[in-house]
């Protein structure tokens, strides 16, 4: 299973929604817990809890969220 689709299933989510331009990072991906680079701070809608959810995400990670590849 690819890691963002671990993700997504392990948080409860189905997608994520980028917020603003990516900034470099020493932090890893929430997402796909690669070392540092360029983030994106990304929200999620958690329909369970009806909360929306924060995460700092790497481009690939946004990319494979928004083309499934």
């Amino acid at each position: 299973m690819n890691p963002v689709d671990k993700f997504f299933q392990n948080e409860g989510i189905n997608s994520l929604s980028p917020e603003g331009e990516s900034y470099f990072s020493w932090q890893t991906c929430d997402c796909c817990n690669a070392k540092a680079g360029d983030r994106y701070d990304c929200v999620a809608y958690h329909p369970e809890s009806n909360e929306i959810l924060k995460y700092s995400v790497c481009l690939d990670c946004v990319l494979y969220s928004a083309n499934g590849e």
